[in-house]
């Protein structure tokens, strides 16, 4: 969910003194490629994410916290590990995230024809079958990251001094139009999932109606009533007497 805590990207020398600041902690919340890549794996395939990576989750739509292509992101206001709410520090982390495009799909279709060709390469002991599937597993990463794009998340926390020290940048994941915060210490991700659904239940009640619920509430008009007055009967014009036939042979008298 989008706070006003955060500055404007705009806002002139104080921001920019800011951001240098914050720089130390952008950097320290970027992890390497392969701790990247499990996390995205552990998002895309809920089958392994852990025990303890699911108690520290909190699931953003783009509703609740983005905006373009910036994911901002406000905490409750309390320390992230004991949950005391005086005395707080207010810490802000700013990182980029790749997204990708129907990954589960892409690495899928990949992996399977490159297990495909390599059985039959070994079967048949063929070396082009063998070197096919180095080709697909290439072409299908260079898919993969064609189908790809940086997203910035924006994240304030807040901690005591007790537990400044030990406080580590949250993992983020964006994946299907949704935001995977997974936050440092498991005691804050439930208030911040009360606070999400607090958020949402106000968002619906100042949503305005839509056209087709205002249809449906203004009043129908009352059915004609038995007793109103009956249109008056249509005029029926006078019938033209036909003369009668005659049939062959008949002489007129």
């Amino acid at each position: 969910m989008a706070s006003d805590d955060f500055d404007d990207e705009a806002a002139g020398a104080t921001a920019a003194a800011e951001t240098k600041q914050n720089k130390p902690a952008a950097a320290s919340g970027e992890r390497p490629w392969l701790d990247r890549t499990l996390l995205n794996l552990r998002v895309w395939l809920p089958v392994l994410r852990t025990p303890d990576m699911k108690l520290r989750q909190v699931k953003y739509r783009s509703s609740d916290a983005r905006s373009g292509m910036t994911w901002k992101v406000a905490l409750p206001k309390q320390c992230y590990a004991c949950g005391k709410t005086d005395d707080l520090t207010l810490r802000k982390f700013s990182q980029e995230v790749r997204v990708f495009d129907a990954p589960t799909t892409i690495m899928g279709g990949t992996i399977g024809g490159v297990l495909i060709l390599l059985l039959l390469g070994i079967f048949f002991l063929s070396l082009p079958l063998l070197m096919l599937s180095v080709v697909i597993a290439v072409m299908g990463s260079a898919l993969q990251f064609v189908k790809s794009w940086t997203e910035r998340v924006r994240i304030n926390l807040f901690t005591c001094p007790e537990h400044l020290e030990d406080l580590t940048p949250p993992e983020v994941v964006s994946y299907d139009e949704d935001l995977y915060v997974y936050l440092p210490h498991e005691s804050l991700a439930e208030p911040a999932r009360a606070e999400l659904i607090e958020s949402r239940k106000k968002g619906q009640k100042q949503k305005p109606p839509l056209a087709s619920d205002i249809t449906r509430a203004s009043p129908q008009e009352p059915p004609p009533s038995e007793t109103s007055d009956a249109p008056p009967p249509r005029p029926m014009g006078a019938r033209a007497e036909l003369p009668p036939l005659r049939l062959a042979g008949e002489e007129e008298q």
